[in-house]
């Protein structure tokens, strides 16, 4: 069998014995079947649906042969696997770049410990794990950051319109003004019609609206005015006239806003994608080679591959020859054209 598609099925068998606790069909295929596989699922499996005595097992027998210190404490805190959690934070030693990955993980399902402990040990940025908790309504979570982060992630939140419009979207008017008070929601970019329309946006889904009460002119008043209408010189005054004014001038200033956001966002990401184009072309030109490689497949290869087996060594071959030819570009070009 090809040492690929061997190394593929194993570690698919052994994901999938380790997602529902196979203790014993893992330890066939790491001591008899395949005894010198490297094992990418099985870790992450495991601590995703909370299988500790997978875990020991692997640590204390194969601890070379499997993966650790990775995102597999981000399964184990999405599904709520809080022994499988704590069993990992004492044992792994993450390492910094998954760890960015994982407090957004802890700050999106609530796991406030996890966000302490991953923010007092690792130098992690926090506007990321601001945005999880923010999308997800842990306010507390929110407050946990912003309370002890530095000036710079700060600074940075500033910039994030989300973290401070999801709050007031949702009512929040307490966590609003802990923004406020905070400076999160003063920005560079920000004119003052902006947060005072963010404000008032706030007060109007928790406050209730006040009902103005008509109060009925005396006879002799309504007929003068009444009167003087006829004649041209005075028309009665309509107070609800003016609420309606004002709500649709509001209406109109959000609905400015917002497209101007939009605007705004959409010019960064072209900005961006700018940018990356560059960078490839600099890097490129800087290894000598200014042109795109492409690898040519005829498409009658993968439409007769009529079994996933031959499906998924052909995808492997590909692979290989796309890492060894450091290819650019893979296109599937159609060999039967005219054919019936």
């Amino acid at each position: 069998m090809d040492p690929f598609l061997l190394r593929w099925y194993a570690n698919t068998v052994t994901g999938e014995m380790a997602a529902r606790g196979d203790l014993q069909g893992i330890k066939w295929i790491a001591e008899k079947y395949l005894p010198d596989e490297f094992l990418t699922e099985s870790v992450a499996q495991a601590s995703s649906n909370g299988h500790i005595s997978i875990l020991k097992w692997l640590w204390e027998n194969h601890h070379e042969m499997t993966y650790w210190g990775g995102i597999e404490l981000s399964g184990a805190i999405k599904n709520n696997q809080y022994e499988a959690v704590e069993w990992l934070r004492t044992h792994i030693d993450l390492r910094f770049e998954c760890a960015q990955h994982v407090i957004e993980y802890a700050a999106m399902f609530g796991n406030l410990e996890i966000v302490e402990w991953l923010f007092n040990m690792f130098d992690v940025e926090i506007v990321t794990a601001l945005n999880s908790a923010a999308n997800s309504h842990h306010w507390g979570i929110m407050r946990w950051l912003i309370s002890n982060g530095k000036r710079s992630d700060l600074n940075a939140a500033r910039n994030d319109e989300n973290i401070y419009t999801t709050p007031a979207q949702h009512g929040n008017l307490d966590m609003v003004k802990f923004l406020f008070d905070r400076g999160i929601m003063i920005s560079s970019e920000s004119s003052d019609e902006e947060l005072a329309t963010l404000h008032q946006a706030a007060v109007a889904a928790v406050k209730p609206v006040r009902k103005i009460k008509k109060v009925k002119k005396p006879a002799t008043e309504a007929s003068t005015d009444v009167t003087a209408d006829v004649t041209g010189k005075k028309r009665p005054v309509d107070d609800s006239t003016d609420v309606v004014d004002a709500e649709e001038a509001q209406k109109l200033k959000r609905e400015a806003r917002k497209k101007r956001k939009a605007e705004e966002k959409l010019a960064r990401e072209a900005a961006k994608k700018k940018q990356q184009q560059e960078q490839l072309a600099n890097e490129r030109a800087t290894k000598g080679r200014a042109y795109t490689l492409s690898m040519a497949i005829p498409g009658s290869i993968l439409d007769n591959a009529q079994t996933k087996e031959l499906k998924t060594y052909l995808a492997g071959q590909v692979a290989r020859a796309a890492v060894i030819f450091q290819v650019d570009e893979i296109v599937v070009f159609d060999d039967q054209l005219g054919s019936n």
